[in-house]
């Protein structure tokens, strides 16, 4: 069973609405740290008879958080959770944090004892009567690229990017004694065009800065 028709961003769902085989959760937020940067590919689809291309990428890093009433200084009354102080320690620390109202993530699905809530990137399926979550790569990625463009994070620093790329870059020193082996030579050589990859987007995004993400959409 797909549970996808079952979701809401806000409401508890009404009526005899299927509910999710697992327990209820708490509700959730996202946030990203300036310094936590990802390097992922995406397949962007040709417009006309162009062909798909894989293309890499500079995409935030970022979690989510549950709003668990007594941790972190989370607090409630009884009926409604106040998160506020806990957004005001992570402001502080370098996190950018992301609310239901300023970007459409969240999905509330009923399920045992309450509600159940999770991203709308993620896809829940009842398969054997085990909850199965599958995640919309593309979907989770163009998010992201959205925050950036509209002003929710600010793009990445490329001297952030640069520390990145270097730490990726000695994972080549991993292989070097060992590339006689195929499949290790293989991974090597996939590192290093990643490693020129993350150099050329570093470069792009000095160069075009924002506009660096309008390839991508």
């Amino acid at each position: 069973m797909d549970y996808s028709s079952i979701a809401q961003p806000w409401a508890q769902p009404s009526g005899q609405a299927p509910r999710l085989p697992v327990r209820s959760n708490f509700p959730i937020f996202l946030k990203h740290h300036g310094k936590s940067w990802r390097f992922e590919y995406l397949t962007i689809k040709g417009k006309g008879k162009a062909k798909d291309k894989k293309m890499g990428v500079w995409l935030p890093d970022i979690q989510t958080e549950y709003e668990r009433p007594g941790v972190n200084g989370i607090r409630t009354d009884g009926r409604n959770i106040d998160s506020s102080l806990r957004h005001a320690n992570l402001n502080r620390e370098g996190f950018t944090v992301i609310l239901p109202h300023q970007a459409d993530f969240l999905r509330v699905y009923p399920a045992r004892g309450g509600k159940y809530y999770t991203t709308k990137f993620f896809k829940l399926e009842n398969v054997a009567g085990e909850l199965m979550k599958s995640l919309d790569r593309t979907g989770w990625a163009t998010f992201r690229i959205e925050l950036i463009k509209d002003g929710k994070i600010k793009p990445p620093h490329p001297t952030i990017l640069e520390r990145i790329r270097i730490q990726r870059a000695r994972h080549v020193d991993r292989y070097i004694r060992q590339q006689h082996i195929p499949e290790l030579a293989v991974k090597m050589k996939a590192i290093e065009a990643e490693v020129k990859a993350m150099s050329e987007g570093i470069e792009q995004i000095k160069e075009l800065g924002l506009g660096y993400y309008d390839q991508f959409q």
